[in-house]
């Protein structure tokens, strides 16, 4: 008795602790591996499979192997009954899958997906933080942890068999071996991209896909047309934007201003781009004819660089080349064809600028409103008495939601309350949203496929054709609403938005900072707005300055869109690294016992 006594009072907090971090990486790894063997006929969600491999892996370790994982047989200690004996079935049951997979996986996950409309990683992480926190707590003070204390076992020293312990290491060296060559080997070789390759397993082509792919060739439609179909049943059409410098999808803009159509029936534009407070500007800007080439492009600079509402400078190339196309196109139209454009951000005064003042821009929670009364003036008093009725609303990501529906009640909403919602709510019946193709930010700027990669499989499988359709009515509409930062399981594409359009695939899209003139006479005026972001964008766009005064001709800087860069830095670089340190652990421990032995 005293000897079991002496066994309780000892926590093995390091040797525990070794043993969790070795087992979590094996069962990390064979999630990996038996993912890729599933998505090659079905797909299941990630966190599940990881939940089945977390449970089974613990449960046939401890059922078949006398009480050790094969961490734990490599670090010498064992799970046993209080009174020294060998697990029973229940005892595992109510450890591993009650205590553990229920009350400590699976019960925060979904109070996760489906209680918190806030889904951020970081929140995830704290949650599970603050448990394995109580688990040490518990583990300190009464040297057994709750699940434990649920079970009625206790960890203890126990020496495993010599085979059994050089058989735990093989199993451990080739799992982790194998999950780190397969996830980083494609990278390595060159098949894949890791600025714009996901790490993980392609979408598998199931039944489900093929509902997908056989909607996109029977019903979709050109997205050019898509949109001048939506402009026929509303005044407004709201496009959500992918990441504002991405440059292909200005492209498609292009093609729909220059469309005679456009010009005919539409002719007026309202951005987020663009402070009102610069609305003169640009009509002067879009009502004149110049000379040249480079004419045009100073004026272009000149307008750009101060007319943005939140940010001191405003590079994206992509504005800049619509703002001329608007110009080029009024140049050969008679006054009553000209296209309108109209900004809608935020007063602005940049000569009085200050950090405070910049801070109170920034995080004005009245923005989305404010946006939308400036769209709504600029309709009533300039749009609705002519013949051209309608807009085109260019607005970025979440100011392009339009939630509007009651049912999901006013918490829900007023995290999609963007100026969509707003115009839809002025003009009931007359708006339509717009999503356009781009990755899932509700992990912020750890960016990741719509759908874990459905849709973009679907397009891929029937090559990637330019589409547009509405929600309702498609498999896509029915879908979880998964692309913004907030998230609740109720919630549909087609609750959020009208239509949908797919133009060129993630790894076909580029972004473009840069144009023509922007530092010409510019430079300490830059310098200064930017100080009143902080110091250290203003030393930042020194270098940027220095870049530009070196190749004058080339004033553009062009790239693909690193969508896929920060989950890769953590899934091909950082998690493989953890992998072979934790090996290297496994490797120290397993070593010290031969030499023991010997």
């Amino acid at each position: 008795m005293s000897v079991v006594a002496s066994v309780k009072k000892q926590s093995f907090l390091w040797l525990r602790m070794v043993s969790v971090l070795i087992d979590f990486s094996a069962i990390y790894s064979i999630t990996i591996l038996l993912a890729a063997l599933i998505y090659t006929i079905v797909y299941i969600d990630y966190d599940t499979i990881l939940i089945i491999v977390f449970i089974a892996y613990y449960f046939v370790s401890y059922l078949f192997f006398d009480g050790k994982t094969p961490a734990k047989s490599i670090t010498g200690i064992e799970v046993g009954k209080m009174d020294r004996a060998a697990l029973s079935f229940k005892n595992i049951f109510l450890r591993e899958f009650l205590a553990k997979g229920v009350l400590g996986l699976l019960l925060p996950l979904w109070i996760l997906n489906h209680v918190f409309p806030l889904k951020v990683i970081l929140f995830t992480v704290a949650v599970f933080i603050l448990l394995l926190a109580v688990s040490l707590l518990l583990l300190l003070i009464f040297k057994r942890c709750w699940w434990e204390m649920m079970s009625l076992t206790q960890t203890s020293k126990a020496a495993a068999p010599k085979k059994a312990v050089q058989h735990a290491f093989i199993f451990i060296t080739v799992v982790l071996l194998l999950s780190v060559c397969y996830t980083i080997l494609p990278y390595t070789i060159g098949k894949k991209q890791i600025q714009t390759s996901f790490s993980y397993p392609a979408y598998p082509e199931t039944n489900e896909i093929k509902q997908y792919t056989h909607f996109i060739k029977t019903e979709a439609n050109n997205p050019v047309d898509y949109l001048f179909g939506l402009f026929q049943k509303n005044d407004l059409v709201v496009l959500s934007e992918r990441m504002h410098t991405e440059y292909t999808q200005y492209e498609l803009l292009d093609k729909v201003i220059s469309d005679p159509r456009f010009i005919k029936e539409v002719g007026n534009i309202f951005t987020e781009c663009g402070s009102v407070s610069f609305q003169d500007t640009l009509n002067t800007y879009l009502h004149t004819v110049y000379k040249t080439e480079d004419d045009l492009n100073k004026a272009t600079a000149f307008l750009q660089r101060n007319s943005n509402a939140i940010w001191p400078l405003w590079d994206n190339t992509n504005l800049f080349d619509l703002l001329k196309k608007v110009n080029t196109l009024n140049a050969a139209l008679p006054d009553s064809e000209k296209i309108n454009w109209y900004f809608t951000d935020l007063e602005v005064n940049w000569e009085t600028m200050t950090h405070e003042k910049f801070i109170q821009s920034y995080t004005n929670p009245l923005r989305d409103s404010l946006m939308a009364v400036h769209s709504i003036i600029h309709y009533q008093e300039n749009i609705a008495q002519h013949k051209r009725k309608k807009g085109l609303v260019i607005m970025n990501t979440r100011h392009g939601y339009g939630l509007i529906d009651e049912k999901f009640g006013k918490s829900i909403q007023q995290k999609y309350l963007g100026t969509a919602a707003f115009l839809m709510r002025s003009f009931p019946g007359k708006v339509a949203t717009v999503l356009i193709n781009s990755v899932s930010i509700q992990y912020g700027y750890l960016f990741t496929p719509i759908q874990n990669g459905k849709w973009d499989r679907a397009f891929e499988l029937v090559g990637n054709p330019e589409k547009g359709f509405d929600f309702k009515g498609s498999p896509f509409g029915e879908d979880v609403f998964d692309a913004g930062f907030f998230s609740k399981q109720s919630l549909r594409y087609q609750d959020v938005f009208t239509g949908f359009i797919f133009y060129k695939p993630l790894s076909k899209h580029i972004e473009r900072n840069g144009f023509p003139h922007e530092f010409d006479g510019f430079e300490d005026t830059a310098l200064r707005r930017q100080a009143c972001v902080n110091k250290e964008t203003a030393e930042s766009y020194k270098n940027y300055i220095l870049l530009y005064k070196q190749h004058p001709e080339m004033p553009v800087v062009n790239g693909q869109v690193k969508y896929a860069f920060m989950y890769n830095l953590i899934n091909i670089e950082l998690v493989p690294v953890l992998l072979v340190l934790t090996y290297l652990i496994a490797a120290i421990f397993f070593i010290r016992k031969r030499i023991k032995k010997e």
